[in-house]
């Protein structure tokens, strides 16, 4: 998470992904947030966070192989109703025991919320797609510029 954003020279994927918790933090009535590695990390990022705060909170984090499919595998364990799943990567996408687009699947199912949604941030690309592209409800995001928060509110509020 220490490598810069694809399009910039200065800002890392963890200071971009923190910017990105805070907008969520400041803008959603309801939200959760978590890291993960190959362990899943809940998040204190609260509307009041400055985005020094939100970036301090992300650089404690230990970072290690990268388990996309946890944070749908964490909130079917804990009985968790999301309307959407967005993940900031840095492109480290190791797949645990299950690929993420199967996750979201499997909580559909499990929450029967089939129109459940997941977005997935590369915020360094290495050719990675988690996303099914045959599911209209899944998309990837490769890079991240000032239009990426407008065309993934569009895509949640389903106007692609």
């Amino acid at each position: 998470m220490r490598q810069p954003v694809i399009g910039t020279s200065s800002i890392e994927a963890r200071d971009a992904s923190a910017a990105m918790m805070l907008l969520t933090a400041k803008t959603e009535k309801d939200y959760e947030v978590v890291a993960f590695s190959n362990e899943l990390t809940r998040m204190d990022i609260r509307k009041e966070d400055t985005l020094e705060t939100a970036i301090q909170k992300c650089s404690d984090l230990p970072f290690s192989s990268t388990d996309c499919a946890l944070p749908m595998k964490w909130a079917m364990e804990h009985k968790k109703k999301f309307d959407v799943f967005v993940v900031y990567t840095d492109s480290e996408t190791y797949y645990g025991n299950i690929h993420p687009a199967t996750a979201l699947q499997q909580y559909r199912n499990h929450t029967k919320n089939p129109e459940a949604r997941l977005i997935v941030v590369g915020m360094v690309s290495n050719g990675f797609s988690i996303a099914d592209p045959k599911d209209p409800l899944m998309m990837d995001v490769i890079g991240f510029d000032t239009e990426a928060p407008k065309a993934m509110n569009n895509f949640v509020s389903g106007k692609f």
